[in-house]
């Protein structure tokens, strides 16, 4: 397995919009369309709790479907939903294998 883990910054003001976001429809449906990626198997994702600082945890398959997941469609519209929460430029974006699960 290998996950893709996305490191962000939120725009400033934009936590509460962002946690009211991730319990909408629309996040719902962006979170159905990544399930259609090829060995996508889950997804976390994360604020820090006392900084405007987020990740997200993608779990792939293999390494490669890691990396393509991220050049989907499916994603690049996601980060369309996500553009007026998140500090785009600070976006992070690697691949790890999984070593380890509990």
């Amino acid at each position: 397995m290998h996950a893709a883990v996305i490191t962000y910054n939120l725009q400033p003001g934009k936590r509460d919009d962002i946690i009211a976001f991730a319990d909408s429809p629309d996040w719902e449906a962006v979170v159905s369309s990544l399930h259609e990626l090829r060995g996508f198997k889950r997804i976390y994702s994360m604020l820090h709790s006392s900084s405007d600082k987020g990740l997200v945890v993608s779990v792939y398959e293999t390494e490669a479907d890691a990396i393509a997941g991220g050049e989907s469609p499916q994603v690049k519209e996601a980060w369309t939903k996500l553009v007026d929460y998140i500090d785009m430029g600070s976006v992070d974006r690697t691949i790890y294998e999984v070593v380890s699960e509990g």
